[in-house]
């Protein structure tokens, strides 16, 4: 239903608006009756040529002399009705509006009626968008890292996208290039505070995230790092928070899976001294496994990926631990994968193997035929059942978003931490959104879980084991 013409002029004061009501008081004509003006006629003809040019103020303003200043004649209602379309195309939705809720029947009607619904339909979006908020993205478009931002970006989008189809209010994505280096993710981060959004997802590293976060945390705007592993990101920052959970939590993790879960009161630990992720697992494992109440018996280090194949002869006999923790790591996975069947070799002919607890890299199917006969557990932040429908649907989007690709981790990471946010953000609103990321429960993701600590770092891993040609949670 059409409303009824407003008797207050908006409060743009503009010309058009002030004569409106009076407009409507003027008698309407047929076509063939009313008068022909050259004047009018002329100036009309002019304003077309303006407004095919794109001038559209211009012409607005001649197609409102043509309607107003002259007699009615032929031209009235056609410059009535082109005014209304440059004012459409102008942006001007409201006064458009105006101008067509008083337009005069006659042949020009149905256009008027049309453009009437297209100017609605924009001003509503238009109030959409208003009120929507904005997730600035800050990710790296570097040679060697744009293909695991695009990963990421993607997973993000289609997280954004899906929101934006169901549900209130909307979600804008605002992207920023880190350009590879510490100083330009600050860079980035400042704009974005600048522009004013929400909340930032990014960057993808340690060393740009933490001039990043301390320039999110300065701007009192909140930060989430999907990936950057580093613990000192989120510390004392509070607008800063940490999906991905450090080498030393998941050592933790790990610790209290040993200790409250198998039971175990006497641990040993193997580390590879030559990698720090691997050590600050240990150290991780270690302290906790103290604190918790049971025995380190052995914390030994070995140097040199060749040693793993050794293990029995450079460490204390296994037989005398409830459980031993090898957090084998590599920045190689391949290296990662061919040191841990050494290692999973040589314990498989102990005639009484230990329960074994390993690291992020033991995540591999290609690893499960070798732990084939062994009590195996490790912890990582990913896994995806691919059974899920939710899975699927999200499998079937990324692949028409990279043409024709597979989502990899990232792209799972992506989508779970932006869709975390935007429900978070969309119940707390921005200015309570830390508060919410800090107290919200468990997020489920399709690929990660995420339940940030005290520090604000993600606390959330998966416990896994392997089964025949596969990998799995433990129940």
């Amino acid at each position: 239903m059409t409303s009824a013409p407003s008797l207050q002029p908006p409060s743009s004061g503009s010309r058009v608006s002030v004569l409106i009501c009076a407009l409507v008081l003027i008698p309407i004509c047929s076509a063939e009756a009313q008068p022909i003006h050259a004047d009018a006629e002329a100036r009309f003809t002019e304003a077309v040529a303006l407004f095919e040019a794109g001038d559209f103020e211009s012409a607005r303003e001649i197609f409102a002399t043509v309607r107003l200043d002259f007699p009615r004649h032929r031209k009235t209602s056609a410059a009535w009705l082109m005014e209304a379309k440059a004012l459409y195309r102008m942006g001007e939705y409201a006064l458009c509006i105006d101008l067509l809720e008083n337009f005069p029947g006659d042949e020009h009607a149905s256009a008027a009626a049309r453009t009437l619904r297209y100017a609605r339909k924009q001003q509503e979006h238009e109030e959409r968008l208003s009120a929507a908020f904005v997730l600035g993205v800050v990710l790296p478009l570097g040679v060697q890292d744009v293909s695991l931002a695009q990963s990421l970006f993607n997973g993000i989008r289609i997280a954004v996208d899906e929101w934006n189809d169901s549900s209130d209010p909307p979600v804008r994505i605002v992207f920023r290039n880190s350009r590879n280096t510490a100083e330009g993710a600050r860079r980035a981060v400042e704009a974005l505070a600048l522009q004013g959004v929400d909340v930032i997802i990014g960057p993808l590293f340690s060393g740009e995230a933490h001039a990043a976060a301390a320039e999110a945390n300065v701007r009192g705007v909140v930060m989430v790092a999907p990936l950057a592993t580093d613990r000192d990101i989120a510390r004392s920052r509070e607008y800063v928070f940490q999906a991905n959970p450090p080498p030393s939590a998941r050592g933790v993790f790990l610790a209290r899976v040993g200790i409250e879960r198998l039971g175990a009161q006497l641990v040993g630990v193997v580390s590879d001294g030559a990698s720090r992720v691997s050590q600050r697992m240990a150290d991780g494992f270690s302290l906790e496994t103290e604190r918790l109440g049971a025995d380190v018996i052995f914390h030994q280090t070995l140097i040199g990926p060749e040693r793993w194949g050794l293990l029995g002869e450079v460490t204390e006999p296994f037989d005398s631990v409830d459980v031993v923790f090898l957090p084998i790591h590599d920045d190689l996975a391949s290296e990662s994968t061919r040191q841990i069947v050494k290692a999973l070799g040589v314990i498989a002919d102990l005639e009484d193997p230990p329960p074994i607890l390993g690291g992020t890299a033991w995540n591999d199917v290609a690893l499960s035929r070798y732990a084939a006969g062994l009590d195996v557990a490790f912890a990582d932040v990913f896994y995806v059942n691919k059974n899920l429908s939710a899975v699927r649907r999200f499998s079937a989007s990324y692949r028409e978003a990279s043409g024709g690709n597979d989502p990899g981790r990232l792209a799972y990471v992506g989508y779970d931490v932006a869709r975390f946010v935007v429900e978070l953000l969309s119940e707390s609103g921005a200015e309570s959104l830390a508060e919410s990321l800090r107290t919200a429960r468990t997020y489920e993701g399709l690929g990660t879980r995420i339940n940030f600590d005290r520090d604000r770092v993600n606390e959330e891993m998966f416990l896994l084991t392997y089964t025949s040609g596969g990998v799995r949670p433990v129940r």
